[in-house]
Parts: structure tokens; sequence; C-alpha cells
């Protein structure tokens, strides 16, 4: 889990170094595929800190002073740990397979149309912020505009 924290950031440096020194070419069809088995790197990521944390306490509950076998639950039995395992990775498993068919769907939609660009009384630059204050003053409008405010 640790080694994958690393190695996804990793990857994402990589890529969008490799992306910015290649602005108009193509992506190499290899880092592309590196990038998209960071979605099932990163699940796998999460069920290994899972794991590792509930395996990991083993054999001390409590380090040198409780063992396992002195900490263990009389009224548990090894068939109830065994299905909430089961059913915690079953659970991972379908969140995982979930999450790929929506990531599916939505690359395959695509992204949305862009709007149609429409006019607007708004000013583009800061340009055009000052010429119209300009142009505003020389014809006498903001005058008319702050009397109005004002009045």
């Amino acid at each position: 889990m640790i080694d994958l924290g690393f190695l996804l950031p990793l990857i994402g440096v990589v890529a969008w170094f490799v992306w910015w020194r290649r602005k108009k070419e193509r992506m190499p069809r290899s880092l592309l595929w590196v990038c998209i088995s960071t979605v099932f790197l990163a699940e796998v990521a999460t069920i290994a800190g899972w794991w590792t944390a509930e395996v990991g306490r083993q054999p001390w509950l409590v380090w040198k002073v409780l063992r396992t076998d002195a900490g263990v639950s009389p009224t548990l039995t090894t068939g109830q740990v065994l299905l909430s395992l089961i059913t915690f990775a079953l659970l991972y498993a379908l969140l995982l397979v979930l999450f790929l068919f929506l990531l599916d769907r939505k690359i395959k939609h695509g992204p949305e149309a862009p709007e149609e660009p429409h006019e607007s009384d708004l000013p583009n630059t800061f340009r055009e912020v000052f010429r119209s204050r300009s142009q505003g003053r020389a014809s006498g409008e903001l005058e008319l505009e702050e009397d109005h405010v004002s009045g």
C-alpha cells in the first residue's frame, strides 16, 4: 500500500511532464496504459491497506503485554471472522466493478458539447474595460449614470 502510495503520484508527475514536453504530439501508448492501470492500482492500494491493518495486528494485540490468544472474544467463532473477511472482500470487489462500469460509461459518453458562444455586454479584456470607461466619460454617459445612481 505504501509503495503504491508513492508510485501513483510519481506516475502522475511523469505523465504530466511527458504531456508538457509533447504539447502537440500524441502521448506514448505505453504511458497511457500505465495511467489507465492506476485506476486499478488505487483500488489494490485500498484493499492492501485494509488487509495489512487487519492482519498486521498479529501476533500481539498490545506489544509484549496482551497476546492474541488472550484477546480473543469467547463469543466470536472462526466462521464469523471468515464471513466478515469474505464480506469485506466482496464489498470492495463490488465497488471496484461499479467504479469501472461508471468510469467506462462516462468515457464512452465523452465530454459535453461546448456551449454556443453568445454575444455578451461584458468586456473580454482589461483594455476593453478601460476603453469603455474612457469612451463613456467622453460621451458624458458616465456622468448621467452617476447622477441617476445618486439621485
